[in-house]
């Protein structure tokens, strides 16, 4: 090897050596005593080296930390030195290490999706020392979307509803760490069809009234949709609706009413009916109700969802009622608007056969009425429509056109010669109902809804239709339960 070859290998290794020292600028082609200058230059300089410390779980909104530590190669935690933090390529803040050589990056995601980090040291003179510049490795992290929660408190479960009823949703939307998310959309829907949108205030909450107008089991859903930032969330609940349902009942008096009686007692026998919405307080909002199938009266519902009328017996005979508000129809109420009604009981003594033993002292059988009874035993008990005017041998009145029950038979008596002129029997019992019936032109004898005979023709007496009661073996109150007088028309 000549000398020039030697003095050029030598400048070689020197270049080398201060590369790997950090004199990047030393090279073969400097002078020997440029190198010199170098390696008196170089003995000051110290490698150093920079990590990073990122969060693996980045939530937009949420601020976190990013931390690193820079050290020369001796192990020296180097504080007092600038660090830069570059997100991408863009240098987005700087700060000092501290003693121990760590510095820290507090940060909030303002951006979804990915994002690099690094931390970058530019190398520094100072105090007769250098430091090389250095970098972190790049760290790649995920910003991902704030977790909504959201809380349904009312339903807080299963609920049942009606059609005409509104029911209340309300609840609070949150992010899981409990801070409120103020002006956000709630949808309330059945599965199928939205019944509302609410937005949250200021403290997360929201609330509102829906209503659900068909019959069925739903699925009622609340949620939030989520949107850029947060994730969405929702609550379900199940949901049965039940028609709204008409209730008409009778609230007062009885649904067996006298005539006879209220015009001694003016406005004593009433029958008082009520309607009212089952499953929904509808108020100030038209009834109609109905007595059989005619119009009655419209009325408008008070603030508790009733309407009220009391009727006043007119002896009209069996009155359906019921109550009507658009297709809802109430179930119809039945009421007695007898003529007269008696029912047995002590007071009834032992009636003869005398001109003393009227009922209902005394008693005209009103054209288009009829006289309804029901036996209690089989003795002898006779309930009739006869003259007043005429008397038998005995000083006994007549009594024609009659049921007379003796010894378990129900006789049927067409004449004004006594007791024995009957002409036609039937066995009795304690479970039907009987009656005589006045039209004005013929008197009709019923067992239950069987005619058993129907008299048009008159003998020679006047028949003036008065209604006999009496008894022959006990009393009357121990063979006859009930005793009515009610309207054919």
């Amino acid at each position: 090897m000549s000398l020039s070859q030697t003095y050029i290998s030598r400048k070689q290794l020197i270049a080398d050596n201060l590369n790997t020292v950090g004199v990047a600028d030393a090279s073969v082609n400097d002078g020997l005593t440029t190198l010199a200058n170098k390696i008196l230059n170089a003995s000051a300089t110290a490698n150093t080296s920079l990590t990073i410390d990122v969060p693996l779980n980045l939530v937009y909104g949420d601020d976190f930390n990013i931390t690193g530590i820079l050290s020369d190669s001796n192990g020296n935690l180097l504080g007092g030195q600038t660090v830069k933090l570059l997100v991408g390529s863009t240098v987005v803040d700087t700060s000092t290490t501290d003693n121990d050589g760590e510095v820290s990056f507090t940060r909030s995601p303002v951006s979804m999706g990915n994002h690099s980090f690094q931390l970058v040291f530019d190398g520094v003179s100072t105090g007769g020392s250098t430091y090389s510049p250095c970098q972190s490795s790049i760290v790649s992290r995920v910003i991902n979307k704030e977790t909504s929660v959201l809380n349904l408190t009312n339903p807080s479960g299963s609920l049942t509803v009606y059609t005409d009823g509104y029911f209340t949703v309300a609840g609070t939307l949150k992010e899981d760490d409990g801070v409120a998310m103020a002006n956000k959309n709630v949808v309330v829907s059945d599965g199928t069809n939205t019944l509302a949108t609410l937005t949250t205030s200021s403290d997360g909450s929201f609330t509102g009234s829906v209503n659900i107008p068909n019959v069925g089991n739903y699925t009622l859903t609340v949620s939030y949709g989520g949107d850029t930032y947060y994730t969405g969330s929702s609550v379900s609940r199940s949901i049965t609706v039940n028609p709204v349902e008409l209730n008409f009942a009778l609230t007062d008096g009885s649904d067996i009413l006298s005539y006879a009686d209220e015009q001694q007692t003016p406005n004593s026998q009433y029958a008082t009916f009520t309607a009212t919405f089952v499953g929904a307080n509808i108020v100030n909002q038209a009834v109609e109700l109905y007595k059989d199938n005619v119009l009655w009266d419209t009325l408008y519902t008070d603030n508790n969802g009733k309407v009220s009328k009391t009727y006043y017996s007119q002896g009209v005979g069996d009155i359906e009622f019921k109550a009507v508000k658009g297709t809802l129809v109430s179930k119809t109420y039945s009421i007695e608007d007898c003529y007269a009604y008696v029912t047995s009981t002590s007071n009834w003594t032992s009636h003869t056969n005398k001109s003393t033993s009227y009922l209902f002292s005394p008693f005209v059988l009103p054209t288009n009425h009829r006289i309804e009874f029901k036996l209690k035993s089989t003795n002898a008990v006779r309930v009739a429509c006869g003259d007043t005017t005429h008397t038998n041998s005995g000083g006994w009145l007549e009594w024609i056109y009659a049921w007379y029950v003796d010894n378990q038979y129900l006789y049927y008596r067409n004449s004004n010669n006594g007791e024995a002129s009957t002409t036609s029997s039937y066995t009795n019992d304690t479970t039907s109902t009987y009656a005589i019936e006045y039209s004005g032109t013929s008197l009709k004898l019923f067992k239950g809804d069987t005619q058993l005979k129907s008299v048009t023709s008159y003998d020679t007496l006047t028949l003036t239709r008065y209604i006999r009661l009496n008894a022959n073996r006990g009393t009357v109150a121990n063979n006859l339960d009930w005793i009515k007088v009610k309207s054919i028309s």
